[in-house]
């Protein structure tokens, strides 16, 4: 097991990419404190996995109470935090004549507040036990631009380089920070795009069918990512196989960007 008695806390857990993420650490011995907005899902994971070791606490990442509840909790019950997984997201698909100041400030938000607000209290309870693993949720299209996606791309990109810099401050003293940067995946937050006739139609695509067949015609291995692709990568930079990385932006994208 390659994480056997570790603590970890995972946000944004109860669907797609997190879920996945959580059902792959307790297997591999974690006990898991992850949170969600969305309570339904995550106590239907609980109820799923049937692990005392999986603990499900409701969480806005964007409440600063919210996010300290919940590193708290793990805490609490576990005694300390090795593992920080930061991948509570959303979408926005709307150019930057178009995105509203609502809108933006909500992306930043989820996005950029939820990180930061994780890394500000899981920091201080992994350098009392002497470090730790941080891995944030980037993007590919935090690395490079994408149509109609101005607050996503945006707030990706902002994650990437936060990543990099609590590397370069806080790996000496024993935590690692590694940003997850996934391509296309199969999940309901990539289908978001998938359902939205006004984008679809903006692009020329017709249909669903249409735009799956050219974002897959675009990805050198010819499908699209699985939300489990991404959890062992998450499991790879959580674990003490990476012992000695830190800082870096791990592309999971099936050479989606190599394309580029």
């Amino acid at each position: 097991m390659k994480l056997k008695n570790k603590i970890a806390v995972i946000t944004g857990g109860s669907s797609g990419i997190g879920r996945e993420t959580v059902k792959l650490f307790a297997k591999e011995g974690a006990n898991v404190v992850f949170g969600d907005i969305n309570e339904k899902l995550g106590k239907n994971l609980v109820e799923e996995c049937q692990n005392n070791n999986i603990i499900f606490i409701k969480t806005d990442v964007t409440l600063i109470n919210d996010v300290r509840n919940l590193i708290k909790t793990a805490t609490d019950k576990f005694g300390r935090l090795d593992i920080l997984f930061n991948n509570a997201g959303i979408n926005s698909q709307k150019s930057i004549e178009d995105t509203t100041e609502e809108e933006w400030k909500r992306v930043i938000d989820i996005n950029m507040t939820g990180v930061f607000l994780g890394c500000k209290y899981g920091i201080p309870e992994m350098l009392k036990t002497g470090g730790g693993s941080i891995i944030n949720t980037g993007s590919t299209v935090g690395l490079v631009g994408s149509k109609e996606a101005f607050g996503y791309c945006a707030t990706k990109g902002a994650v990437v380089n936060l990543t990099r810099q609590i590397a370069v401050d806080y790996s000496i003293k024993g935590i690692r920070a590694n940003c997850i940067c996934p391509g296309h995946t199969d999940t309901a937050f990539h289908n978001t795009t998938a359902l939205n006739k006004e984008w679809l139609n903006k692009f020329g695509f017709r249909n669903t069918e249409e735009y799956l067949k050219a974002a897959v015609g675009n990805i050198p291995i010819g499908r699209l990512g699985k939300p489990i692709d991404i959890a062992k990568a998450v499991l790879f930079l959580a674990s003490e196989d990476s012992s000695f990385i830190t800082g870096i932006t791990l592309v999971v994208d099936g050479g989606w960007l190599a394309k580029r």
